[in-house]
């Protein structure tokens, strides 16, 4: 289907942890944006597509949440769909919010993808990530990736450390520093592609990381997300 519709305005939050900000103040920060860099209305958008994928596990709002977002800058009465597509939940609202337009149901629409990954409570932010495989698979997959973890891990071998690490990621009570002081192992992750080359040094109940490379791999990030999560 050739899309014959017109991006008239954009808007955007910046990037970041965003911790005292909910799920519905970073939408309506973008959607008012884009609808001033388009110069109209709210009343004017006949109807909206919103992507978000996590929000149910990681701030427990689900079933709405493109109109809990919308209704909360005063725009309602209309059309509302909301579009779960993992990791491209907000493209796939795009493009049906296009399709509608180029179909010449409406008019003007309007797309947004918002999405709140950090959370105070790390374990919340990782079981969004848990559940982004088949759950009825999951013994399987599992098997399958620790059995690649220590050649993923850079081969490291000393299970004790291995087992320090990953106690230190699920107790709060332990603390996990980089050698750098980099405030927290979640930012680490967060940069998602970068800590996958590590060296664990254990004791006296800490576990240190220190990054020796930073490498874009999928299947080393999965494996280390795996043996710790």
């Amino acid at each position: 289907m050739q899309l014959n519709a017109v991006i008239a305005g954009v808007g955007m939050t910046t990037f970041g942890k965003h911790l005292e900000t909910g799920l519905k103040a970073l939408g309506v920060e973008a959607v008012q944006a884009a609808l001033a860099d388009a110069g109209i209305a709210p009343t004017d958008v006949e109807a909206a597509w919103v992507g978000n994928a996590a929000a149910g596990l990681v701030t427990g709002q689900e079933c709405i949440r493109g109109q809990v977002v919308l209704r909360a800058m005063g725009l309602g009465k209309l059309p509302v769909v909301n579009v779960e597509n993992a990791c491209a939940s907000a493209s796939t609202a795009l493009n049906q919010a296009a399709a509608m337009v180029t179909a010449g149901l409406y008019d003007v629409v309007l797309a947004l993808g918002v999405e709140k990954l950090y959370h105070a409570d790390k374990k919340k932010s990782f079981a969004a990530f848990s559940g982004a495989v088949d759950v009825e698979a999951m013994q399987a997959i599992m098997a399958g990736l620790r059995k690649n973890a220590a050649e993923a891990l850079g081969k490291i071998g000393d299970e004790s450390a291995i087992e320090a690490l990953i106690a230190a990621l699920r107790d709060e009570n332990v603390g996990v520093r980089k050698e750098s002081e980099i405030a927290g192992l979640s930012r680490d992750l967060a940069a998602v592609a970068g800590v996958v080359e590590v060296s664990v040094i254990a004791g006296e109940g800490v576990a240190y990381l220190k990054v020796e490379k930073h490498v874009l791999d999928d299947k080393k990030l999965l494996s280390f997300m795996a043996d710790n999560n």
